[in-house]
């Protein structure tokens, strides 16, 4: 519909002093150049297309504008787009590859996608992951989404975590771990008794991660990750627990206890079959031979 005739409302005082035709030539050779007529706005031309949208949109709301019919005709012929939908298009577009290069970044500090929703070291990150799940969610339930296949296909390819559920897992993991890393820094150590009255759930926390790592020592399937692992030994932690250390430091005390009484036996025994008594092949008879032994030294008999 022609809303205000071919020469249009009338003429805006803000038209550029340059001529619009000399506008249009520059234009063309934008378009020759790059395929598109999505001049940026910080350079004159780009003000320029700026103020033929809002003439445009002068001219649909039937205010004054200096656009009419003719160079409707000619920018149309160019592929202009009105209302910068393109534009805003490719923003998008680009700032979606700058998260997706923010999330590599995170992963190769943390070894993998799963960005806490309130991710304090970059907010807008967690929000962006969070909306593509959602995006993706909406596309398996055949809903409008903004995200596409190649996006998604983008996405898998470095490691992106889909399930929620995995996250909230991770972010739990990594808050126990915080707690944990607070304790060694009052302990000195990270091994919290099981029933630790300041944090029960932190004690079995702890309880469960060993059992996990010693599940995959066992080679048998385990949640445990290497990104876990790694971070726990990173604070010092212990696959051992304290109960574990002292039955461990009591066998070997036991050892060197019975290594000792064994050689105390056999350099008595020796004595003995070297004053000409018979010695004991028979293990079972060990402990007649002991008594008779002691009757010898007891009553000072040879």
């Amino acid at each position: 519909m022609d809303v205000c005739g071919d020469k249009g409302c009338s003429v805006s005082s803000k038209q550029p002093d340059r001529a619009w035709d000399s506008y249009l030539d520059e234009l063309k050779q934008y378009k020759e150049q790059h395929g598109n007529c999505l001049v940026s706005s910080r350079t004159e031309l780009g003000k320029w297309v700026t103020n033929q949208m809002r003439e445009y949109k002068y001219r649909i709301q039937k205010r004054r504008s200096s656009m009419t019919n003719k160079r409707i005709e000619e920018l149309e012929a160019l592929g202009f787009d009105w209302y910068g939908k393109y534009v805003r298009s490719r923003k998008r577009l680009r700032q979606w590859h700058a998260n997706v290069e923010s999330l590599k970044k995170y992963k190769a500090e943390h070894g993998d996608c799963a960005v806490p929703y309130k991710y304090q070291q970059n907010p807008p990150l967690g929000k962006w992951v969070h909306n593509q799940r959602r995006e993706y969610r909406q596309q398996c339930e055949g809903k409008p989404c903004s995200i596409n296949s190649d996006q998604i296909s983008l996405l898998d390819e470095i490691g992106f975590v889909w399930a929620a559920r995995s996250v909230q897992r991770r972010e739990t993991w990594h808050k126990f771990l915080g707690e944990l890393m607070k304790y060694k820094d009052t302990h000195g150590d990270c091994n919290v008794p099981q029933k630790y009255q300041n944090s029960h759930s932190l004690g079995e926390w702890v309880r469960r991660q060993r059992d996990r790592y010693k599940t995959r020592v066992e080679g048998l399937p385990s949640t445990m990750s290497d990104t876990e692992i790694e971070e726990l030994e990173a604070i010092g932690f212990r696959w051992e627990s304290k109960m574990e250390l002292i039955r461990e430091d009591q066998s070997r005390q036991t050892s060197k206890t019975n290594e000792h009484h064994n050689l105390d036996y056999q350099k008595n025994h020796s004595s003995y079959v070297e004053k000409g008594r018979p010695s004991f092949p028979d293990s079972g008879n060990w402990v007649s031979y002991k008594g008779r032994l002691y009757h010898v030294i007891v009553n000072g008999k040879t």
